[in-house]
C-alpha cells in the first residue's frame, strides 16, 4: 500500500551506484512512530545468511547487508 501510495505516503525510490555496488533508497512517510517496515528479498539461487545481526546474506555473486542501518540503531 505504501508503494502504490493509496494512503498518501509520498513514496519515492532511487538508486545510487559506485564502481562495484548499488544502494537503493526508499523514502516514504511512516504511518506511526512504531511502524515496522518489511523488506522482501528473493532470488533464483539459494540465499545464504552469513551474519544474522546485520542481516548479511549472499546469493550467487551478489552480497547484501544492513550494517549501516544496524550501526545507526536499527534492529535487523
Amino acid at each position: 500500500s505504501i508503494k502504490q501510495d493509496k494512503i498518501g505516503k509520498k513514496f519515492s525510490k532511487y538508486a545510487n551506484s559506485d564502481s562495484n555496488s548499488w544502494k537503493i533508497n526508499y523514502n516514504f512517510t511512516l504511518p506511526s512512530l512504531d511502524f515496522t517496515t518489511r523488506i522482501r528479498v528473493s532470488s533464483n539461487s539459494p540465499i545464504t545468511i552469513s551474519d544474522e545481526l546485520i542481516a548479511a546474506m549472499s546469493s550467487g555473486e551478489f552480497n547484501l547487508d544492513f550494517a549501516t542501518e544496524y550501526n545507526n540503531g536499527y534492529n535487523m
